[in-house]
């Protein structure tokens, strides 16, 4: 342009002259910029970026709101920035350089930046532009050492354990149940074990310890999987003291060896499977060595009450791991999708147990691909076993004792099942299986619902709001518990899982827009969003207090008896 008669001078960044000689430059039209000294507006001011880098410079020029899109949170967008060079804050990550849907990270490993991420295992060297050295994959949770897993306690990959240490933690837990078995059955006969054991059964009788017990496992067994099933998470503050409870989830292998270091998902599978059945081996081996002892004690053959005991044994172990069993099934299933193309609209969804393994790559996602296809008979054979046959194995032993037990007559079968029917009255016998089932829905068949966009997850925690309200409504309504406690503990843990869930509704719903993951949900804090006043501000609030309402004036209100204003 020509500021003065004599010579032309370039634009400035942000202005454009059609042509030379003109008097003065002119601004591009918004959204749009334009480098310094340029004839148009081809790029994309700062706090936009361009959608698509091959479009022509006369049509962005000429359809500036199409080209040009407003700034995701937690990206950055500088001056000419496009969709491909799009800057990802700390802490965050997305599927690829042709979406502007970003995810928050769990961990400290994505490190932002630009560039495109790798889809697929990187060998080692190799470098991952949106994650820390040694990660990897969807939401850089994916170690690029074969040797390595990542640590969701410690948020990083950390090395596998070795074998040796593996075997040695479950030779040790066989031990160590076995002399415990043993020194059972050498004092059980000794006189101050019996008088221990019948003041154990009276104290027991008068507190009510079962019943209380299978209601504080079954809200834990339900609150350990909000935040992966469900995108809900309790306050660690709160969730701290149910860390104990994690021992009644009899996850050995989980503890001695952790999942991703066991071998393929196939593999994983398999164990999650059959991993229940060594328990019940060290039990019948710990009740054959009671057995043993109480036939060398009393030098007579032994009765028929072993196989009483070991049904009982057996019913509470597939008590304890029926729900953690049926989601490590149900996590051959559970996949969670990622945009990968804005343009086309196409998707990509990870295996949540293994995120080095593709769902599908489609326009729906959420479905079985090509490397995940070979999970689906180890998922129906075990589904079949564990989700369908145990609730009908438990219903078919309280159809057989049904009569024994409305009688008031007790029968070796019905002393074995006591487990299941004792806790409640004669007409609701079956409590215990409805209650079982509404744990395995909540647990592993809700992952049947919303898998095409499991990362959102809002469908599933509808859906487990309204089947947690009707079964609290139910069980206030049927009263199916023998005493009076147990009935009020059981409804306060209903109707806090029911508030988890309305909540995490609520929450999920008002998520920003920008992001496709909500933000993290911690339903129950420790401190509030309004902190306590300082002494500073107390002191300070009692002064303008005593300036606004003088001594003179609060003695006639004392003596007139005036209400002092607030």
């Amino acid at each position: 342009f020509a500021a003065a008669t004599t010579a032309c001078g370039e634009c400035e960044a942000g202005a454009y002259a059609a042509s030379e000689g003109l008097s003065q430059c002119t601004p591009c039209p918004y959204p749009t910029g334009s480098k310094s000294g340029d004839v148009t507006c081809s790029i994309c001011k700062e706090g936009f970026y361009l959608q698509d880098a091959s479009a022509l410079p006369d049509d962005i020029f000429e359809n500036p709101t199409e080209h040009c899109k407003s700034c995701p949170p937690n990206a950055n967008c500088n001056a000419g920035t496009a969709l491909a060079s799009l800057g990802v804050d700390v802490g965050y990550w997305r599927a690829s350089d042709a979406t502007s849907e970003l995810h928050r990270c769990d961990s400290e490993t994505c490190s932002g930046g630009s560039g495109r991420p790798s889809r697929r295992r990187l060998t080692d060297g190799d470098d991952d532009p949106y994650c820390t050295a040694g990660h990897t994959g969807p939401l850089c949770e994916v170690c690029v050492a074969d040797s390595d897993y990542f640590s969701s306690a410690e948020g990083r990959c950390v090395a596998c354990p070795s074998t040796a240490r593996s075997v040695s933690v479950f030779l040790l837990f066989v031990i160590v149940i076995a002399v415990l078995a043993a020194a059972y059955a050498g004092l059980r006969r000794l006189p101050f074990s019996r008088r221990l054991r019948r003041r154990a059964a009276r104290i027991e009788s008068a507190v009510g310890l079962q019943p209380k017990f299978k209601v504080v496992v079954s809200f834990y067994q339900v609150s350990s999987i909000l935040g992966l099933v469900y995108g809900v998470r309790l306050d660690e503050h709160f969730t701290r003291w149910l860390d104990v409870l994690k021992l009644f989830s009899l996850d050995l292998f989980g503890v001695a060896i952790p999942g991703r270091c066991i071998g393929a998902m196939s593999t994983r599978l398999l164990v999650a499977g059959i991993g229940t059945w060594p328990y019940a081996a060290v039990t019948f081996v710990s009740l054959a060595i009671v057995a043993a002892a109480a036939v060398l004690n009393n030098k007579q053959a032994f009765d028929r009450q072993l196989l009483g005991r070991v049904l009982y044994w057996a019913i509470f172990i597939f008590y304890l791991v029926l729900p953690s069993v049926s989601r490590s099934i149900f996590s051959a299933r559970l996949c969670e999708s990622f945009r990968y193309d804005d343009a086309t609209g196409q998707r990509i969804s990870y295996l949540v147990a293994d995120k080095s393994l593709t769902c599908s790559k489609d326009e729906q996602g959420g479905k079985w691909g090509d490397e995940t296809s070979g999970l689906a008979p180890y998922f129906w054979a075990f589904f079949a076993l564990w989700p369908v046959l145990v609730p009908l194995g438990f219903l078919a032993l309280l159809l057989r004792v049904r009569k024994p037990v409305a009688a008031q007559r007790a029968t070796p079968l019905s002393r074995a099942t006591s487990f299941l029917w004792r806790d409640y009255s004669a007409r609701f016998l079956f409590w215990e299986v409805l209650d079982l089932v509404r744990k395995i829905f909540l647990t592993s068949m809700v992952l049947f619902i919303d898998q095409d966009y499991g990362s959102r997850k809002l469908l599933r925690t509808v859906v487990a709001a309204i089947v947690s309200a009707m079964f609290l409504t139910c069980l206030a309504l049927a009263r199916p518990y023998r005493r009076s406690d147990d009935l009020c503990l059981a409804c306060i843990a209903n109707l806090l899982l029911t508030c988890c869930f309305a909540s995490g509704v609520v929450i999920q719903v008002r998520a920003p827009a920008g992001t496709s993951s909500p933000p993290s949900l911690s339903l129950i804090r420790a401190t509030s969003h309004h902190p306590l006043p300082t002494a500073a501000a107390v002191r300070q609030h009692r002064v303008r207090r005593h300036v606004l309402y003088p001594r003179w004036l609060h003695d006639f209100s004392r003596r007139h008896h005036l209400r002092r204003p607030p």
